[in-house]
Order: C-alpha cells, then sequence, then structure tokens
C-alpha cells in the first residue's frame, strides 16, 4: 500500500495530488478492470481521511442476465 500518496488513488481523482506514478497506477487499475468485466463498467475510489479507510467500487452489467452487479470493499491505508 503506498499510505503516502493513498490520495492519489481517488477515483474519479479528488483534491491535489504531485504523484503522477500514482495517478497512472490508479488509471491504469480502472482500465484492466474495465477491459476485465462485461457490459458497462464504472470503478470509483475514495478515501476518508478521517479514518484513513478507502471504499472501492466496481459496478458492472452481468454478461448473460444483464443484470447490475457490485462489488465494494474498504481498506485501511493508515
Amino acid at each position: 500500500v503506498d499510505s503516502a500518496n493513498a490520495a492519489c488513488y481517488t477515483l474519479p481523482q479528488t483534491g491535489s495530488c504531485s504523484n503522477t506514478a500514482a495517478i497512472a497506477r490508479a488509471g491504469d487499475w480502472a482500465a484492466r478492470a474495465a477491459a476485465a468485466l462485461p457490459g458497462t463498467v464504472t470503478s470509483t475510489s475514495t478515501l476518508n481521511t478521517g479514518t484513513g479507510r478507502m471504499t472501492v467500487v466496481l459496478s458492472w452489467t452481468g454478461k448473460d442476465s444483464g443484470e447490475a452487479r457490485r462489488l465494494e470493499t474498504v481498506t485501511d491505508v493508515r
């Protein structure tokens, strides 16, 4: 975990981040996730600076069912 640059990994990008490598890694991850999942894919990540928790959400459309799918995970980046 790159906790020193945690704010750089928010999607869409929020706040200030001067670490271009961290921003690029976040964008690359989102692109790979979109390529791996079927249908329309959205990815977001938010950082709660008060708690040090990062929430990542992936949403997509099921391949055969067409149903909305969602995966949410929360991790501590302190």
